[in-house]
């Protein structure tokens, strides 16, 4: 039996909710399309090359939609032709109101003793008042409202029974942060509420709010988040960053989204050039396998790897170095690198190498301009016979140095590139034109020493090149384990 593609095909999780697989469930990578609460509009298998057109954007009483947000580019705003990575593209909408909207929960009445704050209190800072007038007020939800009539002040609320309230806060106004932020379970956020981007300029942060699990922020105007703007959410399950918030230039110490274990779906524009402060700082490793890097990053800094997880790394095409190896470590399967790609970084020549953070079985950078390969890349532990690795094939592009850096426990120069490295059976390097030299010409070591080969490793070099590398003095130790690629590959 044949499966009609044509065909729209609905799944059923678990829970009975139903996601519409549009057009088969044949691909080989998944285009999930989600509204501003995180739930899901469409859901496609896709193949690379395909081209995907966005469906109808859901049509909500109190906001107007904007536009897409997509880490990859979209054509015309609608179209997405597909790569090799999963991708999460999200809906945006302009508020009609001027209004912030925070779901809470009440789930007990009463006094801490240990820190004399109340449980069934929730209320917010106001930072400014840009326009005052009578629609500046907070409805708590219950039945009583306060109008909000000064800057620079706290406004909270006591609620007499447990239960869920809607807080609407509404105006030209400012917020800080939330009092009793750990009662918010959903937020919807009117950007223009948002002010500063720190606290001694009054930004507004949801910080240690640790029930919320969804919040939105509208596409009305420029907002630029603080670093810290979800710093303990530990329950959020969504973002989307709307196209007219960005994000400060420099990590202030916060990482926005760190500690979000829960993450489903994070969503960057793809012309975001940084992300240092809103996945930054090391906490809780975030397992998004739909998670995509912005088409328009230039580096790739460590703070994502410290916080995220996601199934295949596609490194953007801006991005031409990376200086830290743990930066790879994101991907739990396929690792692509862009054909302008010229360095993996002196950082990587440590005993914190490639060997020991990339996930898959295989690195392959063939395609790149690389043309130095750093030292200590590829060693493991020699007390231990090598670290667990599940790297097993390396694919070199042409290059034709091998750089330096001053081994640990000596500090000596060396330029050995691998060693205790049982895991590896196959380095690659048919690509190269020349038999790679370290950078310092007196240097005569082996570039591969005290490694455990197994019997069926081997060193794969150009066609018509074989002599020539079993006879060079670096490379001659290993002599035996070469084997010339086919003339094809040349």
């Amino acid at each position: 039996m044949s499966l009609d593609t044509s065909k729209t095909i609905t799944a059923v999780t678990y829970n009975g909710t139903t996601i519409p697989l549009a057009g088969g469930a044949t691909g080989d990578y998944t285009i999930t399309v989600i509204d501003y609460d995180g739930s899901i509009i469409e859901q496609v298998k896709k193949n690379e090359g395909d081209t995907y057109t966005l469906p109808t954007a859901p049509t909500h009483s109190d906001r107007t939609f904007d536009c897409w947000i997509s880490p990859k580019q979209l054509n015309n705003g609608n179209t997405l032709t597909v790569g090799k990575t999963n991708v999460v593209i999200g809906a945006t909408y302009i508020l009609n109101d001027p209004i912030t909207t925070f779901k809470i929960k009440i789930s007990r009445l009463g006094q801490s003793a240990a820190t004399s704050s109340y449980f069934n209190q929730f209320g917010v800072r106001v930072v400014n008042i840009t326009s005052p007038g009578s629609s500046n007020y907070i409805d708590w939800g219950d039945g009583d409202t306060t109008s909000i009539t000064s800057s620079g002040q706290e406004y909270s609320h006591l609620y007499a029974s447990v239960g869920e309230y809607t807080v609407k806060v509404s105006g030209l106004i400012q917020l800080g942060y939330c009092v009793g932020g750990q009662n918010i379970i959903e937020a919807d956020i009117y950007s223009g509420h948002i002010g500063g981007d720190s606290m001694s300029s009054g930004s507004m942060e949801l910080t240690y709010c640790g029930s919320l699990k969804h919040c939105s922020i509208d596409n009305t105007t420029t907002a630029k988040l603080s670093t810290s703007f979800f710093y303990g959410g530990v329950a959020l399950e969504s973002f989307i960053l709307p196209q007219n918030c960005y994000l400060p230039t420099s990590d202030m110490g916060g990482g926005g989204l760190l500690y979000s274990s829960q993450l489903k779906y994070v969503v960057l524009n793809y012309d975001l050039t940084s992300v240092n402060s809103l996945i930054g700082g090391e906490g809780v490793y975030i397992q998004m396998g739909n998670f995509t890097l912005s088409d328009s990053l230039t580096t790739i800094p460590e703070q994502i790897a410290y916080s995220t997880r996601m199934e295949n790394l596609v490194i953007p095409t801006g991005v031409t170095s990376i200086g830290m190896p743990s930066a790879l470590s994101m991907a739990e399967k396929k690792i692509y690198f862009p054909n302008g790609f010229v360095s993996f970084g002196s950082s990587m020549s440590s005993y914190s190498n490639l060997l020991n953070y990339i996930n898959d079985t295989e690195l392959d950078f063939s395609n790149t301009m690389v043309t130095t390969f750093p030292a200590g890349a590829l060693i493991g532990n020699s007390y231990n016979n090598g670290r667990p690795s599940r790297l097993t094939k390396v694919k070199f592009s042409n290059i034709s140095t091998i750089s330096g850096y001053y081994e640990p426990s000596s500090g000596n120069q060396t330029y050995v590139i691998m060693q205790y490295a049982p895991s590896i059976v196959e380095l690659d390097f048919s690509k190269c034109t020349s038999v790679p030299q370290p950078s310092d010409s007196t240097w005569s070591g082996y570039f591969i020493d005290n490694q455990y080969n197994s019997f069926d490793f081997k060193i794969i070099v150009p066609y018509g090149m074989l002599s020539v590398w079993q006879s060079d003095s670096h490379w001659s130790n290993v002599a035996d384990f070469m084997v010339e690629a086919p003339a094809s590959v040349a």
